[in-house]
């Protein structure tokens, strides 16, 4: 087998052959940046300038996190998750967040997402959530949230995977993207979809890591 890029701790485009076509030319942007968009096209920092049909926006992602900072959510103590997610990104199980009741989120922070296949890890969060909701149904749970202890050792979790690898030796997609002001985490369960399906699989039995409000009323007078 021949490989056609270097293995390295960031997304890269291996068909390097698409390159090498006689339409298509490669410019180095990152000493010499984009200026502005003109009617006909990009002009660089040194004045150059190159000429479109058509430019596709592919920059500056929000990458993993941004889609649920991005929505306004307010915590049960008022407090923003956008502005809570400024220092670092905090979640239980890659699942649920702190101080946001019975709110299950799926291929974002902290499951395996972006290093995995995504149909196959939302399935396994999927079927972890909808469990999750009969067994809440079952016990007659009102609501499940993680605790702060909790999420803290979840967070040591996902650090720890990540450190044992080359990701923290540059600022890519994997850690956080380079949006500006954005921390530089890793926001990815880097242990694979087996152990992070078993990890979370273990926690549902005695709600492991949740204060859970059960409703008292009873049954027989509603």
């Amino acid at each position: 087998m021949t490989l056609t890029a270097r293995a390295k701790p960031e997304r890269c485009f291996v068909e390097v052959e698409q390159f090498n076509k006689s339409n298509v030319d490669v410019i180095d942007i990152s000493k010499n940046g984009i200026a502005s968009f003109t009617e006909t096209g990009i002009k660089l920092e040194d004045g150059t300038h190159y000429e479109f049909d058509v430019v596709a926006i592919a920059t500056g992602f929000d990458i993993t996190t941004g889609g649920m900072t991005n929505m306004g959510l307010k915590s049960i103590h008022n407090t923003n998750l956008q502005d809570e997610w400024k220092a670092a990104a905090n979640t239980y199980l890659g699942t649920t967040v702190g101080g946001y009741p019975n709110m299950f989120h799926m291929y974002g922070p902290h499951g395996p997402t972006l290093l995995s296949n995504g149909p196959s890890t939302v399935e396994v969060q999927g079927r972890w959530i909808a469990d999750c909701i009969r067994k809440m149904e079952r016990e007659r749970v009102r609501w499940i949230d993680p605790t702060a202890e909790a999420t803290r050792a979840w967070k040591q979790r996902i650090n720890a995977l990540s450190d044992a690898s080359l990701f923290p030796t540059t600022r890519s997609t994997y850690m956080g993207g380079s949006m500006p002001g954005k921390a530089f985490e890793q926001v990815n369960f880097a242990g694979g979809i087996p152990q992070y399906a078993t990890e979370i699989r273990e926690k549902l039995d005695g709600w492991v890591g949740f204060d859970v409000v059960r409703d008292t009323r009873d049954v027989s007078r509603l």
